[in-house]
Parts: C-alpha cells; sequence; structure tokens
C-alpha cells in the first residue's frame, strides 16, 4: 500500500487515482503509528504534514478512495462542509436521522403561519418542535432546499 501512496503523490494523470483492495468505506493507512485517511498521507508524502488544513478533494471522490495528488488540496472546516454540499455527500431534511419534519410538514408550516393570527409558537406545538425552530424555518435558515 505504501508503494501506491508514493505513486499517487507524483501522480501525472488527471484521472482519478482509486486506493486498491478498499473494503468499500473511505481509505485509511497507518503512518508513525497514526491512523489517517489516504487522501492525507498522500498529501504528507508530497508537501509535508499540512497542520489543522483540511485535504480536499477536486474531483468530490475522496470517499470512494481517490488519492490522486493533482485532485488535492489544502482547505478550512468551511470549504470541507461546502465540498460535502456539493457533492451531495451531506444528509439533508427527511435524510437526517434525526429529522422531525417531512418536507411536506415544512411546506404546511409556512403556508400556515399568519403574522398575529397563527403564531409561530401555535406551530412549534403543533409539529413538535421549538419555537426557534419555527423561526428558522420561516426565515429560510432551516430547510432552505424546500420550496
Amino acid at each position: 500500500m505504501q508503494a501506491e501512496l508514493r505513486a499517487a503523490a507524483v501522480a501525472v494523470t488527471d484521472h482519478c487515482v482509486i486506493l486498491k483492495n478498499r473494503n468499500g468505506t473511505r481509505p485509511k493507512v497507518e503512518i508513525d503509528g497514526r491512523v489517517i485517511w489516504a487522501a492525507r498521507a498522500v498529501w504528507i508524502t508530497a508537501h509535508g504534514d499540512p497542520g489543522d488544513a483540511f485535504v480536499l478533494h477536486t474531483c468530490h471522490r475522496g470517499d470512494r478512495g481517490c488519492i490522486n495528488i493533482r485532485h488535492l488540496y489544502l482547505g478550512d472546516q468551511a470549504q470541507n462542509v461546502n465540498d460535502m454540499v456539493q457533492a451531495a455527500r451531506q444528509s439533508r431534511g427527511e435524510g437526517q436521522p434525526s429529522a422531525l419534519l417531512s418536507e411536506d410538514m415544512v411546506r404546511a408550516i409556512r403556508q400556515e403561519y399568519v403574522p398575529r393570527v397563527v403564531t409561530q409558537q401555535f406551530l412549534a406545538d403543533k409539529y413538535g418542535i421549538s419555537r426557534s425552530n419555527v423561526s428558522n424555518i420561516l426565515r429560510g435558515a432551516q430547510w432552505k432546499h424546500v420550496a
């Protein structure tokens, strides 16, 4: 596996280099007694330790095992989350295991709300969520993907 990591660190192809012999999960390797993501190990091999920076993928295929150095770049937590959203790897809305609402319920909350007539607290009680959640839904801070 170390040979594959070294080869990926000097890759000249623009195609994804997928780490072989994986068990279907994002590949990890052990380096100096630490278990780290394989893509991070390739970055360390090519450029040295990136410290607290995240090693991100331009190809959005890190979860599939891409370790091509030409697809890797450094970023922060916000960029990491943004990449996750762009690559559609973020569960949101009903896809969240902890979701209390469905998309239809969110639409209903938005339709039912009438300032000073149907209050946010009334809707919160009706749907079993907090008033601040109702406010966030109405302002578009939560469930913004639901039209």
